[in-house]
């Protein structure tokens, strides 16, 4: 059974995300922030990553910034990330569908949620 890192700040969203995806044969750990999520991946391989955006790289300015998400991205560079967000600047889009396996607009859409982590990563 592969297993999804879900990072959202909101434990309603994140549980909401958890249950769809296990509804679906995946497993799901969940973490609040970035400092969890690192916790985790040193403890468990995971094969997906779904990150929301604004909820965990936010700057002050409520700009994203994804800086702040480097720990988590070094510690599962090999590992796709599906990035959930509602809003990129072009010039952020662009540096972020390079680094990202995936971006899933706000509001997420369940089938567009699905299509994309089974197309990166079946369930098994």
């Amino acid at each position: 059974m592969a297993t999804v890192l879900i990072i959202h700040q909101d434990p309603l969203a994140l549980e909401h995300l958890a249950d769809m995806l296990g509804d679906e044969g995946y497993k799901t750990v969940g973490a609040h922030s970035v400092r969890e999520a690192v916790a985790l991946l040193t403890k468990q391989r995971v094969e997906l990553i779904v990150l929301d955006a604004e909820s965990v790289a936010k700057s002050a300015q409520g700009h994203l910034n994804f800086g702040g998400l480097a720990p988590v991205l070094q510690a599962a560079e090999d590992v796709p990330v599906i990035l959930s967000t509602d809003w990129l600047r072009e010039d952020v889009q662009e540096k972020a569908e390079e680094r990202f396996a995936d971006i899933v607009w706000k509001p997420v859409e369940p089938s567009d949620l699905l299509t994309s982590a089974r197309s990166l990563v079946p369930p098994r």
